[in-house]
């Protein structure tokens, strides 16, 4: 069960990294692949240098991504030194001065000009990235040196992992029309609401999600979650120690606290402090009647309202707080949790209101 944990953990386990763990894995790939086949339809890729889970989600979310970028332009160096590497074998060396050329001649989506500081540190950025996840490794120099100095040389060495970073679709991508045929390309041919395309959709939505709400009184994929929560259930608990609980509109796994999944909620750090405080003043004023929630236990409430309602509460317990928080202000604070549970999809943000989603009733929290 953990080498299950760590798989969902990690982009990938390299043998070069953790050489034990790799052959754990692949004595048993078989099994584990038939697991994730059958029930999620993810592919396990099982390589002489690494093995790799691909996760794909069952819907979009806007927090999926790489979380150490914070433009687009990064993504788009991202792809550009993928295309670079696509020509290197492994362990071929190479300097850093080739690679911002190649970028600069092959960059689709407008100029690149590395005189200006901006370019090299979002540059710098990427590399530091693909240097976490080894994409190649730094053999002399410093990156960190091309941020002020253009004319800088750092030399690197391929590891052949990045071929293994963009998954395989079964048809070409230049015919997809619009973002949603990226993930729905393995069905494309299948009906959408066939069993085993809904199967691999709700437990791809469970795994990856904060939660699952009801959009109507007809959402299919609720009513599939309903149907067969126990199976669900004991298909969860088979890969991770954990519990689904299933509510009027709304459906989460809940981890048991030996589960070594890395990414949930509450982490122990201020902001998910904050969140639950925040929760649980949210339902306070459902129960009092200041805000009324719809038939999917969802509550629209003005961009304004809101923002002062957190000020007001965040007031409260500002003195509390770490000092960045209290040098931060309450103004700024309440934007960075309002952020937060943007990304944790606790709260949708909508022209002129925020939707608030059933989740910021089920948890809470107080100082």
């Amino acid at each position: 069960m953990k080498a299950i944990e760590l798989l969902l953990n990690r982009k990938w386990i390299l043998k070069k990294e953790d050489r034990d763990l790799y052959y754990t894995i692949k004595d048993s790939a078989k099994e584990i692949r038939k697991q994730f086949l059958e029930k999620i339809g993810y592919s396990l890729i099982v390589t002489p240098q690494l093995i790799k889970l691909e996760k794909i989600p069952g819907k979009p979310e806007i927090w999926m991504g790489i979380q150490e970028f914070k433009s687009i332009e990064e993504y788009q160096l991202y792809c550009t030194i993928l295309m670079y590497l696509e020509d290197k074998e492994k362990e071929e060396q190479f300097v850093l001065s080739e690679m911002t050329e190649y970028i600069q001649m092959h960059f689709e989506w407008g100029e690149i000009d590395w005189n200006q500081f901006s370019s090299r540190r979002k540059l710098v950025h990427v590399i530091k990235y693909c240097l976490s996840i080894h994409l190649f490794e730094l053999n002399d120099g410093d990156e960190d040196q091309f941020i002020r100095n253009a004319q800088s040389e750092v030399l690197y060495e391929n590891t052949g992992y990045s071929r293994y970073v963009l998954r395989n679709f079964a048809r070409d991508i230049f015919t997809y029309e619009k973002p949603e045929d990226f993930s729905q390309s393995e069905w494309m041919d299948m009906a959408q609401d066939r069993g085993i395309v809904r199967r691999q959709r709700v437990y791809r939505r469970l795994l990856l999600s904060p939660g699952i709400y009801r959009i109507n009184a007809q959402d299919e994929d609720f009513q599939y979650i309903r149907n067969y929560r126990n199976q669900i259930s004991h298909d969860f608990s088979s890969y991770f120690p954990c519990s689904l609980q299933v509510y009027r509109s709304s459906a989460y796994l809940k981890l048991e606290d030996d589960s070594i999944v890395r990414s949930f909620f509450p982490s122990h750090n201020t902001v998910s402090d904050l969140v639950l405080y925040i929760c649980d003043e949210i339902r306070s004023l459902v129960k009092r009647g200041i805000l009324k929630s719809n038939d999917m236990e969802q509550v629209s409430v003005e961009k304004d309202w809101l923002y002062r309602a957190l000020q007001k509460r965040i007031k409260a317990i500002l003195l509390t707080l770490p000092k960045r928080y209290r040098e931060m202000g309450c103004a700024q604070v309440s934007l960075d949790v309002i952020e937060k549970m943007k990304e944790f999809g606790f709260i949708e943000e909508k022209e002129d209101v925020f939707l608030l989603y059933p989740i910021c009733g089920k948890i809470g929290g107080n100082y």
